[in-house]
């Protein structure tokens, strides 16, 4: 079983407490490494690489890397595999799942968002919107494509598997943001904030039997290895 913090208290989940934490556990590859080459100004970048290293350390201070597989930075896969059977790279979108935790017959798909000086977010059609704690606009993100097309592939490459995708938002040195009702991103994918996120992965993982696939994890641990093509 997974010892929690406190899942509800959000305090739990302040950079302060998470930024001194070092990942460790049953890890695979490095948080943000992809957004090293990616087309994003390098405030974007940056912030994206803190995000990631900041759910790293979240999911290592819950306990969950010590039970539950985590790959970071797993790249897009095609739809379907090699002839060998292998998975292979989408190398047309050069995307990638953010993180990738299993354990038994689960696949949690993780998108990590950060954005900085946000108490609340919502969303208005396809657009995640962030606002300071007056109430205005602070932040306008279009909502991608790339989770939804995660969960359509890995759900076509691993039809034993229960895929559970999510959004979730990282909070920053301001504040930690809330979210204004329940809010879905593109394909219907839940958005959590990273509190709650950290109780729903932990009452998920308390109905898991607690058994590693090891097909599985030498599979996303040998997909994941860069290649001289990379």
């Amino acid at each position: 079983m997974i010892h929690t913090p406190p899942p509800k208290n959000p305090k739990t989940y302040t950079p302060q407490n998470l930024d001194p934490i070092t990942i460790r556990g049953r890890v695979h590859g490095t948080p943000g490494v992809k957004l090293k080459r990616s087309p994003y100004t390098p405030y974007y970048r940056s912030a994206g690489v803190v995000g990631e290293k900041r759910f790293g350390k979240a999911l290592t201070h819950a306990g969950v890397t010590k039970n539950m597989d985590t790959f970071f930075s797993v790249p897009m896969p095609r739809k379907q595999r090699s002839k060998t059977g292998k998975l292979i790279r989408d190398k047309g979108l050069r995307t990638d799942v953010d993180c990738v935790l299993t354990l038994g017959d689960v696949i949690v798909l993780v998108d990590v968002k950060m954005f900085k000086n946000t108490a609340y977010y919502t969303t208005h059609h396809n657009i995640l919107v962030g606002l300071n704690k007056r109430g205005e606009t602070t932040t306008q993100y279009r909502m991608s494509q790339n989770m939804r097309i995660a969960v359509e592939r890995f759900q076509s490459l691993f039809p034993n598997k229960l895929i559970i995708p999510a959004v979730v938002l990282i909070p920053t040195s301001e504040q930690v943001p809330q979210t204004l009702g329940e809010l879905f991103w593109v394909g219907g994918i839940k958005i959590y904030v990273l509190h709650d996120f950290m109780f729903t992965l932990h009452k998920l993982y308390d109905a898991l039997p607690g058994t590693h696939d090891p097909v599985i994890i030498e599979e996303l641990t040998n997909y994941i290895t860069p290649t001289r093509k990379d």
